[in-house]
């Protein structure tokens, strides 16, 4: 995650103080593709598929080798865009507006740990990202048992 001015302010893997140069480069892609009056969504070079979301002043930018698909990648950005909104309130934006250099990190201060669940936990619950409903492990008896509980109770107009 960087800032229209370029400056890192969120980063999965690293130190974003050390990906000050990587984040520079990025934000360059998405202003010269802005500044042609087009938007940068994703691209691919070899397995590697890049996905683009701007949120105003917020750039967020997934890198996956491993097959995910753009969808994917945007609704994991969309989640970590709303995460350091619900953080920090939609008032940072303002902040943006008045000082594009503003170093977000300082008031990100700590929660680096939230972020970073949220991308394990849609790694590994992907129920979570395609908006289904997550699957519960149960042994075959309990399942039998709970259906004919929820079957019991099924109301007249119900279909299923």
């Amino acid at each position: 995650i960087l800032s229209s001015a370029g400056k890192p302010i969120f980063a999965r893997f690293g130190d974003e103080s050390k990906l000050a140069g990587l984040a520079g480069v990025l934000q360059a892609l998405v202003s010269v593709i802005a500044g042609s009056g087009d938007k940068l969504r994703h691209m691919r070079s070899g397995a590697h598929t890049a996905a683009f979301l701007t949120r105003g002043p917020v750039y967020l930018v997934a890198v996956s080798s491993g097959g995910d698909s753009v969808s994917y990648l945007m609704r994991q950005l969309n989640c970590m865009h709303a995460q350091i909104i619900s953080i920090l309130t939609s008032k940072i934006e303002d902040i943006f507006v008045r000082n594009a250099s503003y170093d977000l990190r300082s008031l990100l201060g700590g929660t680096d740990r939230v972020l970073r669940h949220l991308i394990h936990a849609g790694s590994r619950e992907v129920s979570f990202l395609v908006k289904a409903v997550p699957t519960l492990r149960l042994l075959p008896a309990d399942r039998a048992e709970i259906g004919k509980l929820l079957a019991s109770h099924r109301p007249p107009e119900l279909l299923f």
